[in-house]
């Protein structure tokens, strides 16, 4: 009886104007379909402006300046070969817009072939600190997260240019020996310059390694500047975690920690005999010549000849904040 005697038409009203609203968001949601978000109306998705479309496969969804590596290609399930192909095109098209590669953590990592290119103003960013006892997969037989898996014996894994950074990753070689000494592999560089030039402001945070015979070399020909090493942990087998030569202008090395337990929560550990082989090698853990001041603070190796080697001083004085705690036996 009550609702004959109320007006309706103002409601009526409201409900019509309502549904314009929505015809009109519909509209303009059809407009910007296949639109990359960042790029102005009407350019084609591709590489940089100019660019045949499809010459570099490029996300739909970027979240601001970040993409997920998968949005490339890079699948948990390619061949190192596929994984790498498709890698270095995402790097090549962040490069010019200095976007950061989000590294999704997975099960089991990504399997990845040496020979990356890490071209100026790109960051690769993962989800971990430094993991100093490992993480594990569902089936403790494996590291898992933002990973990648490296079975190249041919290339170091990725060179760095000026202006880049790596943070949050973890780099596994399954098939590095760990029961006894006998097949160690002497596997290239992880972490290096290019050939063809040195590099400025490079970044190399929270990283951790397992299986590795050289973490990071950083010996230029050409001289380098500014390069920062800092909560990087793991154990070289040849010995050798960071070593820096012909840098200038205040290279740092900052909590790092070489251990041969790093690998423990998966189940795998070093025994007595490797680590008097990674001994054996005569090599240093953290070694530094021809640099121009450096800082040194809060280091730490156990399991290798020697903890720190400081070499000859042509530039400046090698100086600065230097606190080390170094254990070799």
């Amino acid at each position: 009886m009550l609702a004959g005697c109320i007006d309706l038409s103002g409601i009526e009203g409201a409900l019509g104007e309502c549904r314009q609203r929505l015809d009109d968001l519909e509209g303009r949601v059809t407009d910007l379909e296949g639109q990359v978000p960042g790029e102005p109306p009407g350019q084609t998705p591709g590489g940089n402006p100019g660019d045949p479309p499809g010459s570099t496969p490029v996300p739909t969804d970027l979240p601001g300046r970040w993409v997920s590596i998968q949005e490339f290609g890079v699948l948990p399930g390619n061949t190192p070969a596929a994984n790498k192909e498709a890698m270095q095109k995402a790097i090549d098209y962040a490069s010019a817009q200095g976007l950061g590669l989000f590294v999704t953590p997975v099960e089991n990592g990504y399997p990845m072939d040496g020979g990356l290119d890490l071209k100026r103003n790109v960051t690769l960013l993962g989800t971990h600190g430094p993991t100093g006892r490992g993480t594990v997969n569902f089936t403790h037989d494996g590291p898992t997260g933002s990973l990648f898996v490296i079975t190249d014996r041919e290339h170091p894994f990725i060179a760095t240019r000026s202006a880049t950074r790596i943070e949050g990753i973890q780099f596994y070689y399954p098939e590095q020996a760990w029961r006894s000494a006998e097949g160690i592999i002497k596997y290239p560089p992880t972490i290096t310059l290019p050939s063809d030039e040195g590099a400025q402001g490079v970044t190399l945070r929270d990283l951790t390694f397992y299986g590795e015979w050289f973490a990071m070399d950083f010996r230029a020909r050409s001289g380098c500047e500014q390069i920062l090493f800092e909560n990087c942990y793991g154990y070289p087998l040849s010995g050798q975690f960071i070593a820096i030569d012909r840098c200038w202008d205040i290279p740092r090395i900052l909590h790092c920690h070489i251990n041969p337990a790093n690998m423990r929560e998966f189940g795998r550990g070093f025994p007595p005999s490797i680590i008097d082989y990674a001994i054996n090698q005569g090599t240093f853990a953290y070694w530094i010549d021809h640099t121009d001041n450096a800082v040194v603070m809060d280091i730490f190796t156990f399991g290798s000849h020697g903890g720190i080697y400081l070499g000859e001083d042509t530039y400046g004085q090698l100086k600065g904040n230097l606190y080390a705690t170094l254990a070799t036996d």
